[in-house]
């Protein structure tokens, strides 16, 4: 049985119970997976795994497939709750020092440079950049998220990508220059 089969079952079978069972044992893993992105305690990794299959079950109906894929609408949520618990007050210290490591000035002079670079970059560029190059978005996971087409996407991360490249002064070997 497909994934959309799965969830038409899920919101209007007989046994939404079942489908639902079904589908959360395929994708268990690609939840487990994508959590330990964020966060690597085992007992937190075990509650946000519980979390993202409660979301998805209360939220099935809202899932559309014409906007994207069901694993692409599943990382939307498993982002979403991971990002929710980092921010917790349980969390807060852990999120704090993390942000502060994050944020110091790198002490080699190239990284500085790329990192002011990247600071003048529109934020929807450095948003999408970093989602593509730092967490490994596709191109349509990206689209899917931000309500773009996906000639969009690759439009503004190849912009991003020729804005930094002027930055720095690295320039494509066979690219003209001005």
């Amino acid at each position: 049985m497909t994934v959309s089969e799965l969830v038409l079952r899920i919101r209007d079978g007989p046994d939404p119970d079942q489908s639902f069972a079904e589908l959360a044992g395929r994708f268990l893993a690609y939840i487990r997976r994508h959590i330990r992105r964020f966060v690597q305690n085992t007992a937190d990794i075990e509650d946000l795994t519980q979390e993202v299959l409660i979301a998805v079950f209360q939220h099935i109906r809202e899932y559309d497939p014409v906007k994207g894929t069901f694993a692409t609408w599943l990382y939307t949520i498993i982002h979403n709750r991971c990002m929710s618990f980092l921010r917790g007050k349980h969390r807060e210290e852990e999120v704090l020092a993390g942000y502060a490591l994050a944020h110091q000035r790198p002490t080699n002079p190239a990284l500085a440079r790329l990192e002011d670079q990247l600071a003048l970059l529109p934020e929807q560029w450095r948003e999408l950049a970093w989602e593509h190059w730092g967490l490994g978005l596709t191109v349509a996971e990206l689209a899917a998220r931000h309500g773009l087409t996906r000639r969009q996407v690759r439009y503004r991360l190849a912009s991003a990508l020729a804005a930094l490249r002027q930055g720095m002064g690295v320039h494509r070997p066979g690219c003209r220059t001005a």
